[in-house]
């Protein structure tokens, strides 16, 4: 009956039937909502034709109290997203800049005996630890400030300790696959290419 933001207060329901101005009814479950409408309606009308039929759902009702929370979370998915998508891009350049910058020392370490596997690795080993060292840093603010939007809510959830390790884990993952394929890309390439002008 009130706000999602506060705690359930003890309510008391009285029923007089001068001052009444809303009836709720339960409707049983049908395929024709509009029949069922159609009925109530006919009923309204003849026991109180003076006044005009209006009616509301329950939970069209119930779910305008989360107009604000639904928006939140739909900016916050859209936002996320661009995130990702930028910081995905901006990791492929950053790969490739640094596949081009090492392209002459993946060259001579493939020379030298180096297997493709050996070199992304060496390439993708640089990256994965500012992954996990962004991981590290940024973890317990995360935890923080979701933990402080939740505390805004009487009746919440709680953050389950696998989300945040779960969440780093994906980051490494996409971070790993990005970088490799640039890092493949300069282990694969004929050396011959890279050490020509030297």
């Amino acid at each position: 009956m009130g706000s999602p933001y506060q705690p359930i207060d003890p309510m008391v329901v009285i029923f007089d039937p001068q001052w009444s101005s809303t009836v709720t009814i339960r409707l049983g479950k049908t395929d024709d909502l509009q029949a069922s409408i159609s009925k109530v309606e006919g009923v309204f009308k003849k026991l109180n034709p003076a006044f005009p039929f209006a009616y509301r759902f329950a939970d069209v009702e119930f779910n305008k109290k989360f107009s604000t929370i639904n928006l939140i979370s739909n900016l916050a998915h859209v936002f996320a997203s661009l995130a990702l998508i930028i910081t995905a891009l901006g990791l492929f350049g950053l790969a490739a800049f640094t596949a081009e910058q090492r392209a002459k020392e993946v060259s001579i370490r493939k020379v030298m005996g180096a297997s493709v596997s050996g070199l992304v690795l060496l390439i993708s080993k640089d990256f994965t630890r500012l992954v996990i060292i962004a991981f590290v840093l940024a973890s317990p603010i995360a935890w923080w400030f979701l933990s402080g939007f939740l505390e805004r809510y009487p009746y919440r959830i709680t953050i389950a300790w696998w989300i945040l390790p779960a969440s780093g884990l994906a980051a490494l993952l996409v971070a790993l696959l990005i970088v490799s394929s640039q890092a493949f890309r300069a282990a694969s390439s004929n050396p011959v290419n890279s050490l020509r002008n030297e």
